[in-house]
């Protein structure tokens, strides 16, 4: 008789303690349902470094066309969706008898839609300061050469993506439009056409 009592009382501790682990699995989907989501664009992970540090090259053209390879150097800071971002570009040409350099420093102000994500996708805008260089030679009677630079003021556009799957070393991929407004020195009329330069970077 006592062990049909043990194995009764058994039976009915065992029975409660799984419904109860159910009800309170149950309860606990109820409540995650029951509180509400914010978009993902809204949400913001404090996790993700503040901060950027990169280097970066690439391939565009300069202002008026001319095809031309890039390297730079930046940092950026992000707080949510906004950041700022502050970097130096060089950009040249070269061929047989003609030379051509772009020096800009760049301010501009990024905001991102997704701030918490592996992919940030981020696009702004600014202004900077270019000084450009230009050095021809005709190799004709002797030779004749000429040059000419130019400084001024530009208002500038960026849009890219972050990679942030390492938590140490983040690829950056990028397209910029600079767009000269204002000469402060020299004045070229070919070069009220923007630079544009898609390029690859890294940042720790």
């Amino acid at each position: 008789m006592n062990k049909i009592i043990t194995l009764f009382l058994s039976i009915t501790i065992i029975f409660f303690g799984e419904y109860s682990i159910q009800a309170a699995d149950c309860d606990l989907d109820i409540n995650s349902k029951s509180q509400p989501t914010l978009p993902t664009f809204l949400i913001t992970d404090y996790c993700v470094n503040s901060s950027l540090f990169y280097v970066k090259m690439g391939a565009g053209s300069l202002p008026g066309g001319a095809p031309s390879v890039s390297l730079g150097i930046g940092g950026r800071y992000r707080k949510g969706h906004h950041g700022v971002d502050f970097s130096i570009n060089g950009q040249t040409f070269y061929a047989i008898f003609v030379f051509d350099g772009l020096l800009t420093a760049k301010a501009q102000y990024l905001f991102y839609p997704s701030p918490s994500s592996r992919h940030a996708i981020f696009f702004g805008g600014g202004s900077g300061y270019g000084c450009s260089r230009h050095e021809g030679f005709v190799p004709v009677m002797g030779g004749v050469g000429s040059s000419h630079s130019t400084k001024f003021l530009t208002v500038d556009g960026v849009t890219g993506c972050e990679f942030r799957k390492d938590k140490r070393i983040k690829p950056l991929l990028q397209l910029e439009l600079s767009q000269p407004v204002i000469y402060l020195k020299g004045k070229d009329h070919s070069q009220w056409t923007p630079s544009v330069v898609l390029s690859i970077g890294i940042g720790v």
